[in-house]
């Protein structure tokens, strides 16, 4: 536990995924990050809020909507300050190919915003969930999982006890396998739970933002592998 530990905050103080992880399915078109910590789109996008951003075409660009209420949000490549910006775009000049971007909290445009090549402009946002919605939706997904390897447990359980009470052999192979997979299944349940809400409390309090998905991704990984098991050895053990 203690390894996993040091290896999940290296990869949280390092932050390496952002160009280099991707989500399968939207490997070719889209990709994922989350918001810097700010609210210059508020009230539209939160800060912390999850997007789903669109790889845009040059053609693309120059078909971006212009409109300070209701224009394309992008996410462009700020050179002068090297990092990325998401902002909405109020201009759009096809003929000179540039756009101009503004939040929707800032009261001004900032220098940097006037005159945005089309080159430099990464993405277009298409979808954005909130913090608190996406933590919801995590936490009910986890916890399903959760009920299912629970209920997974307890079956090994009653088995176990059914052994027992047909004086089975207590140092037979099914009995040590169904032991072992009673033990494996409870240190699973509680190191997955203690990781996931380290993770959570590392990510609210010190603004991780890139490596939050993978890291829950993997902790789901490792939720799901007592599942296989259960799979490969149930018929061989439920005769």
């Amino acid at each position: 536990m203690i390894v996993l530990l040091f290896l999940t905050t290296k990869c949280i103080k390092y932050n390496f995924i952002f160009k280099k992880i991707k989500l399968p399915f939207f490997y070719l078109s889209y990709n994922w990050t989350f918001l810097e910590k700010s609210n210059s789109m508020f009230p539209k996008i939160t800060g912390n809020s999850f997007v789903i951003n669109k790889k845009i075409s040059l053609e693309e660009c120059r078909r971006l909507k212009a409109s300070p209420t209701d224009g394309d949000i992008i996410i462009f490549h700020n050179i002068t300050k090297n990092f990325y910006i998401m902002h909405r775009v109020i201009i759009n000049n096809p003929q000179k190919e540039y756009v101009t971007t503004k939040g929707d909290n800032n009261n001004n445009i900032l220098p940097d915003e006037i005159q945005i090549p089309y080159q430099n402009i990464i993405n277009k946002n298409i979808f954005h969930l909130n913090y608190f919605s996406l933590l919801f939706i995590i936490l009910s997904v986890y916890f399903f999982l959760a009920y299912l390897l629970i209920e997974k447990k307890e079956n090994i359980r009653l088995k176990i006890n059914e052994l027992k009470n047909n004086s089975f052999p207590i140092g037979s192979r099914k009995t040590i396998f169904l032991f072992f997979l009673n033990f494996f299944f409870k240190a699973i349940l509680y190191f997955a739970s203690y990781n996931f809400l380290y993770l959570m409390l590392l990510h609210y309090f010190f603004t991780i933002y890139y490596d939050f998905f993978l890291i829950c991704f993997i902790y789901f990984l490792i939720l799901y592998i007592p599942f296989w098991i259960i799979k490969i050895f149930s018929n061989k053990y439920n005769k």
